[in-house]
């Protein structure tokens, strides 16, 4: 991997962790996007063969470690989310935007669903059903990602294709 292309992953990355540490009011937390979680999507996307699944479980245990989540939450729903669009990786840049956006909404939803089940589990406390609204946004929020990203490494012919 070239040395810019690793300093262009490594500073997306901890804009990802700053953006998900940033402090937000009380009536306002339920709605912060999972931000590491729509960047190793567009790693995942753009690079499969060397961003790897072990990789997206260690960004997950520091995101647990910033957050003081029990160790593994944002690590396994992370994980799980991100198996599911690797397995449609190969089929994503055929699909039109529509279906994009689409497989995108899954995968956010499957980070959610998980999220709920260990949260749910662990703590014994329910979400609120304000974190519903955190898929459509994030949806809106992966374009932006997506053109972005695209800016910093077209260098390095690395392209996720969201817009035509």
């Amino acid at each position: 991997m070239q040395a810019k292309l690793l300093l262009v992953i490594i500073m997306s990355l901890l804009v990802a962790y700053l953006l998900s540490i940033l402090p937000m009011p009380d009536w306002a937390v339920w709605l912060r996007p999972p931000w590491l979680l729509l960047f190793c999507f567009y790693w995942l996307l753009a690079l499969p063969d060397r961003f790897s699944l072990a990789l997206i479980w260690l960004l997950g245990l520091g995101l647990d470690a910033l957050t003081g989540t029990y160790l593994g939450v944002n690590a396994c729903s992370m994980l799980v989310s991100c198996y599911f669009l690797l397995r449609l990786h190969r089929h994503y840049s055929l699909y039109r935007l529509s279906q994009r956006l689409i497989v995108i909404f899954i995968a956010l939803l499957i980070n959610i669903l998980s999220l709920f089940i260990l949260t749910s589990l662990l703590y014994h406390t329910y979400l609120n059903g304000l974190i519903w609204f955190i898929i459509p946004i994030s949806v809106v929020l992966w374009m932006f990602i997506v053109k972005i990203l695209n800016r910093f490494s077209k260098n390095f012919v690395i392209y996720v294709q969201v817009v035509k």
